[in-house]
C-alpha cells in the first residue's frame, strides 16, 4: 500500500462520511472527500456514481458526466449510474444523449418503474409525444408507476 492509499476499513469510513455529508447537502465537502478517495482507493462504481451526484449538485456538469461514465466502466449494469448520466445530460440540454442513457438504464433494470417514468418525462420534454405515449402504454395497469404513467400520458396528450 502506498502512503496515499487508505486501508479498506479507513476507506469505508471515509466513504460513509462523504455520503453523510452529501445527505446533509454539504456537496462541496462530500465532493472533496470523494475525490480524495478516488485517488487513494481501487476503482469503485459506487464511489464514482456518488462523486458524480456531488459534482452535478455543485453545477459541475461536465465533470459529473465523466464520473458517471467511470462508474459505468466499473459496472456496466449499474442502472443508477445511467440514470445519473441521463439527468446530467438533461441539465446540459443534451436530450439525445439523455435518451440513450435512460434506455441503457432501463435495459439494466427493466422492472424499474422510476426509470420508465423518467423516460416518459424526457420524451415529453423533447416533444417526442408519440414515443412518450407508447412508453406510457407499456406500463401495465396495477404495476408500480401506472398512475404516474397515466398522469404523464395526460400531459403528453395536452401537448400534442
Amino acid at each position: 500500500m502506498t502512503k496515499n492509499s487508505a486501508s479498506p476499513s479507513e476507506a469505508a469510513k471515509q466513504f460513509q462520511i462523504a455520503n453523510d455529508l452529501a445527505c446533509q447537502g454539504n456537496w462541496s465537502s462530500a465532493e472533496d472527500l470523494y475525490r480524495q478517495l478516488a485517488s487513494s482507493s481501487p476503482p469503485n462504481a459506487r464511489l464514482h456514481y456518488n462523486w458524480g451526484i456531488a459534482l452535478r449538485e455543485l453545477g459541475r456538469l461536465d465533470e459529473a458526466v465523466v464520473q458517471f461514465e467511470q462508474s459505468i466502466l466499473q459496472n456496466p449494469a449499474y442502472a443508477s449510474a445511467y440514470l445519473g448520466l441521463c439527468q446530467t445530460y438533461r441539465a446540459l440540454g443534451s436530450s439525445d444523449a439523455a435518451r440513450i442513457a435512460i434506455q441503457l438504464a432501463i435495459d439494466s433494470a427493466p422492472q424499474s418503474a422510476a426509470l420508465k417514468l423518467e423516460k416518459i418525462d424526457l420524451l415529453i420534454e423533447m416533444g417526442a409525444i408519440p414515443d412518450a405515449l407508447e412508453s406510457a402504454d407499456q406500463i401495465e395497469r396495477g404495476s408500480p408507476g401506472y398512475a404516474n404513467a397515466q398522469n404523464l400520458k395526460g400531459l403528453a396528450l395536452r401537448r400534442r
